[in-house]
C-alpha cells in the first residue's frame, strides 16, 4: 500500500483529462487498446505499443516494460494495456487483494465471488520466475478484485469503483477477442459495455495457434494459454452473472465449460514418460486413453525455458495438440499444471451445479465426465507446496505426502474441512436431484414409470444424505488434534472457520432433503397448496426446511453478514424459504410457531446478505416472507396492490417444466 489514500488516489488517476479515469460515470469509453504512446509519471515510463498479447513477446520487444518499476514482475505482459486506466502500484495492491485469503492459515479467498484459488500465490508472484499468464487473464483478475475489493481507494468518489469495473471488464473483453486495431471511441461509447456482453460472441474461441498475421486475432505461445482463456472466461461470467444479466452471463459460463471440455480437463495429462517416449508396457489402447501434451521442436524458443516457473514444464507446446491422444510426441506435464487443470475443472463442476438451481437448467457438466478425474488437492496444502526448481526434474515430481489423488470421481462424503471437501459432495447429490426435478417435468414419459423411476432415484438420494451426514458431524471432532499444536488466537480463527463451514454444510444438507422429490415452484405450491400440503413428503421437506433455519440461527453468531460466499451461497438460502414461505401463507394464523419463526429466520438472512451482497430475489423474496408473516401475525390480508405485487414476483421466477429460474 501507499503512504497514504490521498497519494494511492492520485498515482492511480493516470488520465490527462481532468476526471477520474478519463470519462464520465457510466460511459464505456474506448477501446483500451494499446498504441504507440508513451506515458510518465514520476519519474516511471513506459511505451504502449501494438502487437501480439503474449507474454514473451511483450518482453522481448518492449525493453521499457521490462524495466518498468512494477513490484509484481507477473504484471509486466498487462501494464501496457491496464497503465492507461490505473498506476502499477494500484495494479499490484489488486492483484494481491485478488489472492489475499479470508485470514492467515486459511486458503480461502477473501473474494465473495472466488470459491476457491485456482492458482498458487507463490507461482504468481514469484519475483524471478511467475508463472506465464495471459494479460486477458490478468486483467480479469483485476476485475474480479476491482468488484468486490474494500480498498481506501474506492471510497474516495461513489463512482469510483464502477468506472474502474467498466475499464478493467472493457480491456478484459478487448484482450479476450485479441483485438489490435484501434477502434472508434465514439461507436463503443454509443454500443455501450452491457451490449458488447451479448455481442462479443464468447462461443467463439480464439485457438492458441491463431497467427499474428490474422485480422482481428493475436497469438499467444505460453503452454498456460488454454487454461488461462477458461479461468478468464469464469471470471467474466462471475462479474456478469452477479449484476443479474442472466442471458450473457450464461454465456460466458458456456463457454468455459465447453473450452474445459474441448481440451479434456477431466483427464489426466500424462505425468511420467518425457518425450519420444510411452507408458512401458501401455497397450495403444491405454495410451490413448490418456490426455498427451504434444511438443514441437520448431517452435522451441530460448524464451520458453526463461518464462517457466517451478510448477511448469521448460518445454515449448503446440496449443492447438494440447489434448490430441496417442501424439507420437509426448512430453509430461508438471504437477502444478495436472492440478491447475482439476482445480478449474472442479471449480466448474461447483458453479455448474449453483447455476442449474438457479436458472432451472439441465446440468452442464455430468457426473459421468468426471468419473476418472483426480480430486484436488487441499488447498492448505495447495498454497504451501515447494516444488523443485530445476526444470529437469519437474516432471519427475511425485505427489505430496498424504495427497488424495488416488481417489477420482464426485464424493459423496467430506473427507476434510477445505471448501472442495464439503462442497463437492454436496453439490454432486445437487446435481442428481436437479437431474430428478427435470425428469419429473419431461413430456414423454409415462406417468407411471416416472414415477417408479423417480421413486427408485429418490431413495437412492436419501441414502446418499443419510451416508453424508456423520461425515458432516465429524468434520469439527476430526482437527481437533491441529489445534493443540498451534497458538491461542490462530487456534481459536481456524475453529472458528470450521464451524463456520460445519454449519453451512449442515445447512445445506438440509436444503437437498427439502429439494429431493419435491415441488419447487411456489406458484405451483400455492395454486394447488390443499393437495401438496397434506402429503407426507411436503411435511417432511417443510421440517428440513425449518432445520435450515435454526442452523442458519447459528450460523449468524459465526458468520454475522452471512457474507461468506454470499454469491454462491444465496440461491440456496433462496430456495430453503420456499416451503415456511407457502406453509405460513397457506394456513396463515393456524400455521406452527416453529415455521413462522423459521420465516421470520430468512428474512433476517436476506436482510444481511443484501447488505454483503445485493440480489434482487433475495430482496423479492424477503418482501413475499414478510407478505406472509404479517398475515399470520395480524389475521389482516394484504391491499390489493400488495397482492398484486405478490402475484408479481411469484410469477417472475418459475421452476416449473418451462421455467428459467432467476433468468428474465
Amino acid at each position: 500500500m501507499h503512504g497514504s489514500t490521498q497519494e494511492w488516489l492520485n498515482d492511480a488517476w493516470l488520465s490527462s483529462v481532468g476526471e477520474p479515469f478519463g470519462y464520465l460515470p457510466g460511459d464505456a469509453g474506448p477501446m483500451l487498446t494499446p498504441r504507440t504512446t508513451t506515458y510518465s509519471r514520476t519519474g516511471t515510463s513506459f511505451s504502449q505499443a501494438a502487437g501480439r498479447h503474449d507474454s514473451g513477446s511483450l518482453s522481448r520487444s518492449q525493453s521499457s516494460v521490462g524495466d518498468m518499476n512494477v513490484k509484481y514482475p507477473v504484471l509486466r505482459p498487462v501494464m501496457p494495456y491496464v497503465g492507461r486506466i490505473i498506476s502499477a502500484g494500484l495494479a499490484c495492491d489488486l492483484l494481491d487483494s485478488f489472492l489475499a485469503n479470508i485470514d492467515d492459515g486459511i486458503y480461502v479467498p477473501s473474494s465473495p465471488l472466488l470459491v476457491t484459488h485456482i492458482f498458487r500465490r507463490d507461482s504468481l508472484l514469484s519475483p524471478s520466475k511467475p508463472r506465464p499468464c495471459t494479460p486477458a487473464l490478468l486483467a480479469s483478475m483485476l476485475l474480479i478484485s476491482a468488484h468486490t475489493t474494500e480498498s481506501p481507494f474506492f471510497g474516495q468518489s461513489p463512482a469510483a469503483r464502477m468506472q474502474l469495473y467498466q475499464r478493467l471488464l472493457q480491456l478484459t473483453l478487448d484482450l479476450l477477442e485479441g483485438s489490435s486495431e484501434p477502434v472508434d471511441p465514439s461507436r463503443d461509447r454509443a454500443q455501450g459495455l452491457a451490449t458488447r456482453l451479448y455481442r462479443s460472441q464468447p462461443n467463439v474461441i480464439i485457438h492458441p495457434d491463431a497467427s499474428s498475421s490474422v485480422p482481428g486475432r493475436l497469438a499467444s505461445r505460453s503452454r498456460h494459454s488454454y487454461l488461462d482463456d477458461i479461468v478468464t472466461y469464469m471470471h467474466i461470467a462471475l462479474v456478469t452473472t452477479t449484476t443479474q444479466s442472466k442471458p450473457a452471463g450464461s454465456r460466458w459460463w458456456h463457454t468455459a465449460f465447453q473450452l474445459a471440455r474441448e481440451f479434456k480437463l477431466n483427464r489426466e495429462i500424462r505425468s511420467g514418460p518425457s518425450q519420444g517416449t510411452s507408458e512401458v508396457g501401455a497397450q495403444p489402447s491405454e495410451q490413448q486413453d490418456v490426455v498427451a501434451v504434444s511438443t514441437s521442436d520448431d517452435n522451441a524458443s530460448e524464451d520458453d525455458e526463461q518464462s517457466t516457473d517451478g510448477g511448469t514444464s521448460p518445454m515449448s507446446v503446440s496449443e492447438d495438440a494440447v489434448v490430441e491422444p496417442g501424439h507420437s510426441k509426448t512430453g509430461g506435464a508438471s504437477l502444478q499444471e495436472r492440478e491447475e487443470r482439476r482445480r478449474i475443472w472442479w471449480t466448474l463442476y461447483l458453479w455448474d451445479r449453483q447455476l442449474a438451481l438457479r436458472f432451472n437448467s439441465p446440468l452442464a457438466i455430468k457426473d459421468a465426465e468426471s468419473q476418472d478425474t483426480e480430486l484436488p488437492l487441499p488447498d492448505d496444502q495447495w498454497q504451501t507446496l515447494v516444488f523443485d526448481e530445476d526444470p529437469k526434474s519437474q516432471n519427475e515430481q511425485q505427489q505430496p505426502p498424504g495427497s488424495r489423488h488416488s481417489r477420482t470421481g464426485p464424493p459423496t462424503t467430506c473427507t476434510g474441512t477445505g471448501l472442495f471437501d464439503v462442497l463437492l459432495p454436496l453439490m454432486c447429490i445437487l446435481g442428481q436431484i436437479i437431474d430428478l426435478h427435470h425428469l419429473s417435468y419431461h413430456p414423454r414419459v409415462e406417468r407411471s414409470s416416472s414415477n417408479a423411476v423417480a421413486d427408485a432415484y429418490i431413495n437412492t438420494i436419501t441414502q446418499q444424505l443419510n451416508e453424508l451426514e456423520p461425515s458432516i458431524q465429524n468434520m469439527l471432532s476430526r482437527y481437533s488434534a491441529v489445534y493443540s499444536v498451534l497458538d491461542d488466537m490462530t487456534s481459536r480463527r481456524m475453529q472458528k472457520h470450521r464451524q463456520m463451514l460445519h454449519c453451512y454444510a449442515r445447512f445445506l444438507q438440509h436444503l437437498l432433503y427439502a429439494l429431493v422429490g419435491g415441488q419447487w415452484d411456489k406458484l405451483t405450491l400455492l395454486e394447488h397448496a390443499d393437495a401438496f400440503t397434506t402429503t407426507p413428503r411436503f411435511h417432511m421437506a417443510l421440517n428440513h426446511s425449518v432445520a435450515g433455519a435454526d442452523v442458519l440461527g447459528e450460523l449468524r453468531s459465526l458468520d454475522p453478514d452471512i457474507g461468506f460466499k454470499a454469491m454462491f451461497f444465496g440461491i440456496f438460502t433462496y430456495h430453503a424459504a420456499t416451503l415456511p414461505y407457502v406453509a405460513v401463507t397457506h394456513y396463515k394464523s393456524k400455521v406452527n410457531a416453529s415455521v413462522l419463526a423459521a420465516c421470520q429466520t430468512y428474512v433476517h438472512i436476506f436482510e444481511a446478505t443484501n447488505c454483503t451482497h445485493y440480489s434482487e430475489y433475495l430482496r423479492k423474496m424477503r418482501k413475499l416472507l414478510l407478505f406472509g408473516i404479517y398475515e399470520a401475525t395480524t389475521g389482516i390480508e394484504i391491499t390489493r396492490s400488495e397482492s398484486h405485487l405478490r402475484t408479481h414476483i411469484l410469477k417472475l421466477y418459475r421452476w416449473t417444466g418451462d421455467g428459467t429460474g432467476l433468468g428474465l
